[in-house]
């Protein structure tokens, strides 16, 4: 039900927090959003350093926003997103993951906000049905 719960609420907040970030990234955050996808498309899958890249392209994103309390509340749940991206690079469709996560950063960098909240929605919906996916392979 947590899992659940945490991912009804990305849904809601992390499309608009990439369509804020779209006008508002900077160059450095730019670059480090890069490195965090980097990361994601060449650390081992599921490992805690692809974890790590993962949570901080994430993290990246909402600060990117330039909205405190955004960049707060991703703080605030980033062990409950690291759990669930456990579960959900177990069973993630790894190309479309990674493609995913590329559209994002790319309509992000672009400064295209509505593509940017489409794909964030895209990514989040498809991690969700990949962590049903492990929860169900593994009920324990």
């Amino acid at each position: 039900d947590f899992i659940a719960a945490l991912y009804e609420m990305r849904l809601i907040f992390e499309p608009e927090a990439a369509r804020l970030a779209a006008t508002r990234i900077t160059q450095t955050q730019r670059a480090a959003l890069r490195a965090a996808l980097e990361g994601i498309t060449t650390l081992p899958r599921a490992s805690a350093e692809h974890i790590a890249a993962d949570l901080a392209f994430h993290r990246i994103i909402l600060e990117a926003t330039g909205n405190p309390v955004l960049r707060s509340f991703g703080a605030m749940i980033e062990n409950s997103l690291s759990v669930s991206f456990s579960l959900s690079w177990q069973k993630a469709e790894k190309e479309q993951s990674l493609a995913l996560h590329g559209q994002v950063a790319a309509a992000i960098s672009s400064g295209d906000e509505e593509l940017a909240a489409l794909q964030m929605r895209r990514l989040i919906s498809i991690a969700w049905k990949e962590v049903r996916m492990a929860l169900a392979a593994n009920p324990g």
